[in-house]
C-alpha cells in the first residue's frame, strides 16, 4: 500500500482524509484475514491430500501393488499349466521365473513406495513454505497497516495540538482587542466629559 500524506486543513489535517485512510486500512485487513483463512483451508485440504496419499501408499492403493500382485501371480499360473502341457521340465523354468518376476515386483514396489515417501515430503515441505510465506506476507501487511494507522493518529494528535494552540493564541488575541477596545471606549467617554 503506498503512503499517503494528508494535506493540512484550516484547523489541523483533513478529518476526511484520515477517515479515508483509516477505512483503507480497515478493508486491507479485511482482505488481508479472508486471504489467511484461505490459506489455512487450503492447507487443510491438502493435508488431507498427503494423508490420503500415505494410506494408499501403505496399502498398495486401490488399484496398486495388491491388485498387480494378484494378476501377476494369474499370469504365472496360466503359463506353469502351459509349460506342462508342452515341456515336463518347463515347471521348473516357470518356478524360477516367478521367483525372479516376485523379486523384481518387490523392487520395484520399493522404489515406487521411496518415490511416493520422498514427493510426499517434498509436498509437505512445500506446503509449510507456503504457510509460512502467507503468515509473514499477513503480518508484514498488518505490520504496515498498522503503522500507517499510528502515524495517521500521531498527526492526527499534532492537528488537534496546533488547532488548540491556535485557538489559544486567538482567544488571547480576542481578549486582548477587547481589553484594548475597553480602555479606547473608556479614554473616549473621559475626553468627551
Amino acid at each position: 500500500m503506498a503512503r499517503k500524506d494528508f494535506s493540512i486543513a484550516p484547523l489541523g489535517y483533513n478529518r476526511n482524509q484520515v477517515n479515508s485512510m483509516i477505512e483503507e486500512m480497515s478493508i486491507e485487513i479485511e482482505h488481508l484475514s479472508k486471504y489467511n483463512e484461505r490459506a489455512v483451508s487450503e492447507i487443510s485440504i491438502l493435508k488431507a491430500e498427503i494423508l490420503e496419499l500415505k494410506i494408499q501408499v501403505k496399502t498398495g492403493g486401490p488399484n496398486g501393488y495388491v491388485a498387480l500382485r494378484a494378476q501377476f501371480e494369474q499370469t504365472l499360473a496360466l503359463a506353469e499349466e502351459q509349460a506342462e502341457k508342452m515341456l515336463a521340465d518347463a515347471g521348473q523354468y516357470a518356478l524360477r521365473i516367478r521367483e525372479e518376476s516376485k523379486g523384481a515386483a518387490d523392487s520395484v514396489k520399493s522404489s515406487a513406495q521411496s518415490k511416493a515417501e520422498r514427493l510426499i515430503q517434498e509436498a509437505e515441505i512445500k506446503i509449510e513454505e507456503a504457510r509460512l510465506e502467507a503468515v509473514r506476507r499477513n503480518a508484514e501487511l498488518l505490520n504496515a497497516a498498522l503503522a500507517s494507522v499510528n502515524e495517521a493518529n500521531e498527526k492526527l494528535q499534532i492537528a488537534q495540538r496546533e488547532a488548540a494552540a491556535m485557538k489559544a493564541e486567538g482567544e488571547r488575541y480576542a481578549a486582548e482587542l477587547r481589553s484594548q477596545v475597553h480602555l479606547e471606549t473608556r479614554a473616549a467617554k473621559a475626553a468627551r466629559i
